[in-house]
C-alpha cells in the first residue's frame, strides 16, 4: 500500500466523492472505525451524510478490509426503511473505502437511559415496536439475519423521536463458526462501553452485557441472541438499570449463564405486568423458551399499546427505490465486487 494513500482527513478538509465534494464538519473516532460528518452543497440544497470508514493503519489488514466489505454489503442490501439507518453509497476515495450513510441529528437510546430511570411506558413501547420493525425488515432482506451487537448505543433516536437500528458491523447470516471462546478475566466492563470477545475463528462477536448464554457457551447462534439482547434493553427501559449487577468480565459471564434476572416489577412497581413477563421471556437462559421471533414480540407489544393505552403506531408503507437509488446501489455493489448483482440494479433502474 502506497503510504501516500494512507490519509486521515480532518475538519475543514474535503472528501472528493462521486456524489460530489463533501466538506468535513466533524470527526468521530473509536476502535478501528472513524465517521466523518460531511455536507454536500448544491445550488438548491445541502445534504448531510455520515461517512464511515476505518482508521488508515488498518488498510493493510485483510481482516479489517473484509469486515468492512461485509458491513457495507449488509448496509446496501437493507435499502430503505424508517426504522433502519439508511446507507446510500459505497465507494473508495484515494484508496480508502467509505460508506455514506444517513446522518441522524438526534441521540441514541443510551442517552435516553443516562439518568438510570424508567422511561415512560408509551415511549418504551414505541421504541420497542420501532426496533422490532427495523429487525423484521433486516430479516426480510437478509436470510438468517443476526445483528450480533444489539444494545442502546446502536439504536439511534431522531429529532422526531423515531428509533432507527444502526451499526451492522457484526451483522451476518448465522454461521456454525460463530461461537465464542471465552477466557474469563478481571477486565472491568460497563454497559456504556463496548467489551468484545472473539469467536474461534478470530471474529469479534458482541458486547458483553448484552450477550446471550448460548453465545458464551460456544454454541451455534441464530436470531435469538438478538432477542436476548433486546430483552436486556427492554429491562433497561422499564427499570432504568441492567438486569444483572456485574462489573468484571467473569461476573457478566456468570450472570448470563447462571443468574436469573429479577422481575422488573421488583425494581419498578408501576411496570406493566405483560411487559415484565415479555422481558423475562426474552431473557430466558434456554433460547427455546424465548419468543420465536421479532414478529411475535412486535405483535405482543402492539396489543399492549392498544389495550392498555388505546394507541396505535401506523405501519410505514413499503418504499420502492428510485432510479437514482438503484444506480447508487448498483455502483456500490460493483465497488464491493458483486458485479452480477450490480447489473441487476442497473437493469431495474
Amino acid at each position: 500500500m502506497d503510504p501516500n494513500k494512507r490519509l486521515r482527513w480532518e475538519v475543514g478538509d474535503t472528501l472528493n466523492s462521486n456524489l460530489g465534494p463533501m466538506k468535513i464538519h466533524k470527526v468521530l473516532g473509536g476502535g478501528k472505525g472513524v465517521v466523518y460528518i460531511v455536507t454536500n452543497e448544491s445550488a438548491h440544497s445541502v445534504s448531510v451524510y455520515a461517512a464511515k470508514t476505518f482508521q488508515p493503519q488498518f488498510l493493510d489488514s485483510a481482516e479489517a478490509v473484509e469486515g468492512f466489505k461485509r458491513e457495507a454489503t449488509v448496509w446496501i442490501e437493507l435499502e430503505a426503511h424508517p426504522n433502519v439507518v439508511r446507507a446510500y453509497y459505497v465507494e473508495e476515495i484515494e484508496g480508502q473505502p467509505f460508506i455514506f450513510m444517513q446522518f441522524i441529528a438526534g441521540s441514541d437510546l443510551r442517552e435516553k437511559l443516562r439518568e438510570r430511570r424508567p422511561l415512560e411506558p408509551t415511549k418504551t413501547l414505541k421504541y420497542a415496536i420501532h426496533f422490532c420493525r427495523g429487525m423484521l425488515h433486516a430479516a426480510s432482506r437478509i436470510p438468517n439475519f443476526v445483528h450480533r451487537d444489539v444494545k442502546p448505543e446502536n439504536c439511534m433516536i431522531t429529532v422526531n423521536d423515531t428509533l432507527k437500528v444502526t451499526d451492522f458491523g457484526l451483522a451476518k447470516s448465522a454461521d456454525a463458526s460463530d461461537a465464542a471462546t471465552v477466557v474469563p478475566s478481571s477486565q472491568n466492563t460497563h454497559a456504556g462501553l463496548t467489551t468484545f470477545l472473539r469467536t474461534r475463528n478470530g471474529k469479534i462477536c458482541g458486547t458483553l452485557p448484552y450477550m446471550a448464554p448460548e453465545l458464551l457457551e460456544g454454541e451455534r447462534i441464530d436470531h435469538r441472541v438478538d432477542i436476548y439482547a433486546f430483552g436486556v434493553m427492554l429491562f433497561e427501559m422499564l427499570t432504568g438499570r441492567l438486569p444483572f449487577d456485574a462489573r468484571l468480565q467473569h461476573e457478566w459471564i456468570y450472570a448470563h449463564l447462571k443468574k436469573q434476572p429479577p422481575d422488573p416489577r421488583r425494581i419498578n412497581p408501576d411496570c406493566n405486568p405483560e411487559l415484565a413477563h415479555l422481558t423475562l421471556q426474552c431473557l430466558a437462559k434456554d433460547r427455546n423458551e424465548r419468543p420465536a421471533d421479532f414478529a411475535q414480540i412486535h405483535s405482543h407489544l402492539e396489543n399492549v399499546l392498544q389495550r392498555r393505552f388505546g394507541m396505535r403506531i401506523p405501519r410505514p408503507a413499503p418504499r420502492e427505490l428510485s432510479a437514482d437509488d438503484l444506480v447508487n446501489k448498483g455502483t456500490s455493489l460493483d465497488t464491493l465486487g458483486f458485479h452480477k448483482e450490480a447489473l441487476k440494479c442497473y437493469d431495474r433502474a
